[in-house]
């Protein structure tokens, strides 16, 4: 009986508590099979871990947890926060699922079939006169990356020996510029 399990208690926040660190029972069974997560994704997930942690969905017992709750933290995670940040919030609250339900510590998975991805809202796109207006009154960074379609990184590495006339050459880019230790590598394409 699944319901006798103590896993089946645990509120979802202490059931989780251990995923994506070193004692991560999805990352170990993934690492015996030969597929190991990497470092950025188990750091990142651990990160958007933190933000089911503060929903009221974590305080319940993961064996109670049922589609609609699911669904709910997706919309209160819509309400709250970006598009980008809920998808990977609601991405991996799915794998604590999908790993519970695999190690059959819940009777089913209540994420399955919730879709994770949502819809992107429509973006308005500048007419002649909103570039013009950007043309003249933006930043000069600013225009350099709205105007040639360069990456942040990019425009941070820039040095002046990538100008050779009229041309600028794009062969480096910043990395890792928002972490401790940026540094520079070559461009994505």
């Amino acid at each position: 009986q699944l319901e006798d399990r103590p896993t089946t208690r645990l509120s979802f926040r202490n059931y989780s508590d251990t995923f994506f660190t070193d004692d991560c029972p999805r990352g170990t069974r993934l690492r015996l099979e030969g597929r190991p997560p990497g470092a950025n994704h188990v750091r990142n997930s651990r990160r958007w871990l933190r933000y089911l942690w503060q929903h009221p969905v974590s305080r319940l017992p993961i064996g109670d947890i049922t589609r609609g709750d699911v669904i709910d933290t997706r919309t209160d995670l819509l309400r709250l926060h970006s598009m980008s940040t809920a998808d990977k919030v609601m991405q991996t609250f799915k794998i604590v699922l999908s790993e519970a339900a695999y190690r059959q510590d819940i009777m089913y998975n209540p994420g399955a079939g919730v879709t994770m991805k949502v819809a992107s809202r429509e973006r308005r796109v500048l007419d002649l006169e909103g570039w013009r207006k950007l043309a003249t009154r933006a930043r000069p960074e600013i225009r350099l990356i709205a105007l040639t379609g360069m990456r942040v990184g990019e425009a941070a590495a820039i040095l002046p020996d990538q100008l050779d006339g009229d041309l600028l050459r794009i062969d480096r880019a910043m990395k890792d510029w928002q972490q401790k230790e940026p540094h520079v590598g070559p461009p994505k394409n």
